[in-house]
């Protein structure tokens, strides 16, 4: 057991401490050599029975690939009630294995069980669940919206007697057809069940690249679905073998990786060069903003959570968190509060908090507290507070942190969490809603009981981006990038990502007879007249000038039926009563 102690602010310089896992062995290749002159020789097998014993790796895409494309060609999935059964194994498979699934997250990262569970396998059973309920109306027929131009040409040629408009137009959800799912490491069971759910569920056949990084899991995924899935409509195939980019190279009719960073892009690139559609998340620092005015205790114990679940490996995860200069010292506080409340005696082990996904990117958290000119106060530079075979990294806070400074460039993915001190909230908030336009993060948090300072944050910030007041678990009713939620309007949209749209419109007999040369000024009138009833332009709004002199003209008038003749007067009460209604369209319209 190796053990580091937490400099800082804590008094009683209590210890970290985390324990070596013992190394795996990894199967070794067999290599045969030619070797007659060895006097055994004659003793070897031949070469037929040598055989037997060498592992031939075979790629298994291409056979997998026309296997999917002959299911979905063949209609097999456009009925729901087979949707349904392939979701209720799903299902199934998950619910009937949650130990094991437990299990196989601990050995790949560390992760305790009530974690995985909160963060991955509810949330999928969740997703599941929705999807069975709501497949059936997702997949009905919609009418096209009575705001739509080309429905609006309908309904004005329907009324004239030349014309028969017998039906409206719709719309129906259909499958892409042959999606590949490419297995991300921070949530291997989350974000690749919920989209193989939402893919099924729309009608799809799905190839799955699992990671390679998380073989246990990969490997139990890949062994329950063998079991439990329609190998016709879902195929899986686990490993370093074949290559992510050479999948890619197949002519999917989607792509989806639920992950960012180089692999996002170049999946993006790949997958762009073949003009095919593709779903990847982009990365970008997530800002909390507090208002010093908060409870910093309370601020502090979600702050601290959104950043150690999954060991900061989220896209939704605290990046760093602005705050005005004068209460930074009571904040740092608070969350050595808070600390030792996550860590009793200050003490982490295995089950106790998750690894980094690659040792790779434990060297690289290192590399930038070796190069912040922050202060740290919870965790360490050094040896000491990581261990690259083990892919740990103690959790690090650190204060004083610069807009410029390296831990400020690019979007963090570890269990480090910046602290930006400003002059004051004005100040923090332009900060963050600066460099969250600029980035465009999935989320933006704000620590305030101000209704004022809510409504800024939330106007200041511009895109997709969500605001989430007072704490940093993601709300499943958001509308920001989709793939964190498990609730309905999230799950709908992921569906609809598998999903493409098939238009039906039933023309009138003569709808389009005036587009038909030799043109005439009716054909014209005829083509405009539906687009003209419409636009804002038709009439011109009354300016209130003009209606000041309305109303004089109608008391000239009035005083003229003082001395008219009764026939005069009757004409000019016909003028009356039609600027009166003159007057009454002006104001309704300056209004």
């Amino acid at each position: 057991m190796q053990e580091s102690k937490l400099p800082g602010r804590c008094s009683h310089h209590s210890t970290i401490s985390f324990h070596s896992s013992n190394e795996r062995k990894q199967p070794t290749l067999l290599q045969m050599t030619h070797c007659s002159h060895h006097p055994k020789f004659q003793q070897l097998p031949s070469l037929s029975e040598s055989m037997a014993f060498v592992h031939v790796q075979v790629d298994p895409v291409p056979q997998a690939f026309a296997d999917l494309r002959a299911t979905f060609l063949s209609g097999k999935l456009e009925s729901t009630e087979t949707r349904k059964i392939l979701l209720s194994n799903l299902l199934h498979l998950v619910n009937n294995n949650l130990q094991e699934l437990e299990a196989s997250l601990k050995q790949d990262l560390g992760r305790h069980s009530a974690e995985s569970r909160t963060i991955e396998l509810l949330p999928v059973l969740n997703e599941i669940q929705i999807y069975l309920e709501n497949l059936e109306s997702w997949s009905k027929p919609e009418r096209l919206s009575a705001g739509d131009y080309s429905l609006e040409n309908l309904r004005w040629f329907s009324n004239r007697p030349r014309f028969n408009v017998e039906k409206h137009p719709f719309v129906q959800k259909v499958p892409k057809g042959v999606v590949l799912v490419i297995s991300p490491s921070h949530y291997p069971v989350r974000l690749t069940l919920g989209p193989l759910a939402a893919a099924l569920a729309a009608g799809c056949t799905v190839f799955i690249k699992a990671s390679d990084s998380t073989s246990a899991t990969s490997s139990l995924l890949v062994s329950l679905m063998d079991k439990l899935l329609d190998r016709s409509a879902v195929r899986m195939v686990n490993g370093v073998f074949p290559n992510t980019l050479e999948v890619i190279k197949f002519q999917w009719d989607h792509i989806f990786y639920a992950g960012g960073g180089s692999v996002a892009q170049n999946i993006a690139l790949a997958a762009s060069e073949g003009l095919k559609s593709y779903t990847v998340i982009p990365s970008a620092k997530c800002p909390v903003v507090i208002d010093p005015s908060y409870d910093l205790q309370k601020a502090a114990q979600s702050i601290l959570w959104g950043k150690i679940v999954n060991a900061g490996q989220s896209y939704t995860a605290p990046d760093y968190v602005v705050i005005p200069q004068a209460a930074q010292d009571d904040l740092v506080k608070a969350f050595l509060d808070a600390f030792s409340q996550f860590f009793p005696h200050w003490t982490i082990h295995p089950g106790t908090f998750t690894n980094l996904i690659f040792p790779s990117a434990t060297f690289r958290i290192s590399s930038l507290l070796q190069r912040t000119n922050g202060d740290i106060v919870i965790g360490g530079r050094g040896n000491r507070y990581f261990n690259e075979k083990d892919k740990y990294h103690c959790p690090t806070l650190v204060t004083n942190v610069k807009p410029e400074d390296v831990l400020m460039k690019d979007e963090i993915f570890g269990p480090i969490l910046p602290i930006v001190p400003m002059p004051n909230l004005q100040a923090a908030i332009a900060f963050a809603a600066e460099r969250a336009n600029q980035d465009h993060p999935l989320t933006v948090a704000i620590f305030t009981n101000d209704e004022e300072v809510k409504r800024k944050v939330f106007e200041e910030m511009k895109g997709g981006v969500t605001v989430i007041a007072n704490d940093t678990f993601v709300h499943p009713g958001g509308s920001y990038d989709h793939l964190y939620q498990s609730n309905l309007q999230a799950a709908k949209k992921t569906f609809e990502t598998f999903s493409t749209h098939k238009t039906f419109v039933n023309s009138a007999t003569s709808l389009y007879d005036y587009r038909y040369p030799p043109y005439t000024e009716t054909d014209t009138l005829m083509l405009y007249e539906p687009l003209r009833r419409r636009l804002a332009f038709e009439q011109p709004l009354v300016q209130i000038s003009t209606l000041n002199q309305l109303t004089e003209d109608v008391l000239k008038v009035v005083h003229s039926l003082q001395r008219k003749e009764t026939i005069f007067g009757l004409i000019v009460s016909l003028q009356v009563g039609l600027l009166g209604t003159r007057i009454v369209q002006a104001m309704t319209r300056a209004n």
